[in-house]
């Protein structure tokens, strides 16, 4: 996956920058990159601490359907298009191996 993204939408490092003003006052952190870095711990610790399953093996979803999940991921157009990045088969599939 490429980290340039359509050149009229902010990258998804500056709008975690944007959620960490929001969220956070910023004093330890400076750069977009360390923000960015912020809100990314901080929703891991709030996955943590609620108990959200993080892998699909935890719903039931085996590595040998992912293909069929490559597949079908593929054809939500609605969720492609609005994507911040471009998304191929091979991104997706890489994708769904972190989660799986």
């Amino acid at each position: 996956m490429s980290n340039e993204g359509d050149s009229a939408r902010p990258s998804g490092r500056a709008q975690l920058e944007y959620l960490d003003r929001c969220a956070h006052d910023g004093s330890n952190c400076q750069t977009a990159e360390e923000k960015s870095a912020w809100i990314i711990r901080r929703l891991d610790e709030i996955v943590k601490h609620l108990d959200i399953p993080t892998s699909l093996k935890d719903f039931g979803v085996p590595e040998s359907d992912l293909e069929g999940l490559v597949s079908a991921g593929m054809q939500v157009k609605r969720l492609l298009v609005n994507n911040m990045r471009e998304i191929t088969p091979d991104d997706a599939r890489n994708i769904y191996r972190q989660v799986l």
